[in-house]
């Protein structure tokens, strides 16, 4: 259903609307959720999502090349919180709280008010296409003798490889912590859900070449991937930068010099910072 105040029918109808994303980017991801349907032509199991924007039938931007359109809406997904997007605190805070709804949580207020926990988001599964932490257990060790000094600040420590949960667990899983400490990657979008006044830690691989994905610090990244849903969400954002494992090191098929591909790189955890 159109909704102005969500931005999707600025100035009523509209010829064309994008929906921009690329089906060859991330495939080993994509073929999991849109199943065996999925196609160059087709969004395969997500054709639902389509379907709630607009009741009319939907083509891929290769069949449609050479019309022409006097209106037409676009949006990328990076547009929701980089760049100024249409998407803010008021978008995020709705969002939240249905979902909170659905899995029947208590309203952030009355939850913030109890002693929080700490999740630790472990990748030993074998999806998990990187981002693997060899010194966990030290990870793991050190948050529960920080706990241990801090109890009214912690209550407990859980740990949790998010992608052998189901998306509804995940998210029940969130709503009860207050802190969630992971390697960068989608799961750390759960953290929206613990609500205002949490924090995400985000540990990332450091780079040998090219830019770093992260400056470090607090909401030193208000326009970043997970820094940027973490402001809509008024969620404190902690980035820092990790060497690449020395246990069990990234190969990658592909001469890589910039290392675009730093999003699969093992890390090991400075455990200092």
């Amino acid at each position: 259903r159109m909704d102005e105040s969500y931005g999707f029918n600025p100035g009523g109808d509209f010829d064309l609307l994008i929906v921009d994303q690329d089906l060859d980017k991330d495939r080993h991801i994509w073929g999991k959720v849109f199943g065996a349907e999925a196609s160059n032509k087709s969004m395969g199991g997500l054709d639902f999502l389509l379907q709630l924007i607009s009741n009319r039938p939907y083509k891929m931007l290769a069949e449609v090349q050479g019309a022409c359109y006097e209106r037409a809406i676009w949006g990328h997904e990076l547009m929701l919180y980089s760049g100024g997007g249409w998407a803010n605190e008021t978008h995020m805070t709705g969002f939240v709280n249905a979902a909170r709804r659905m899995v029947q949580a208590l309203p952030v207020q009355e939850e913030v008010a109890g002693i929080p926990r700490l999740l630790l988001v472990e990748r030993r599964n074998s999806s998990a296409w990187g981002r693997w932490i060899d010194n966990f257990a030290d990870v793991h060790a050190t948050a529960e003798e920080w706990v241990a000094e801090h109890p009214a600040l912690v209550s407990g420590v859980e740990v949790a490889d998010l992608a052998e949960l189901t998306w509804s667990n995940q998210l029940r899983l969130a709503v009860r912590m207050r802190l969630l400490f992971g390697a960068h990657g989608d799961g750390l979008s759960w953290a929206v859900f613990m609500g205002a006044g949490s924090a995400l830690l985000e540990a990332v691989p450091a780079r040998e070449a090219g830019f770093q994905a992260c400056v470090e610090g607090m909401n030193e990244n208000p326009y970043g991937i997970f820094g940027g849903v973490a402001r809509l969400a008024g969620v404190a954002h902690f980035c820092f930068l990790n060497e690449a494992s020395k246990v069990l090191a990234f190969q990658s098929d592909e001469k890589d010099l910039f290392q675009w591909g730093w999003r699969q790189l093992n890390l090991h955890i400075d455990l200092e910072k």
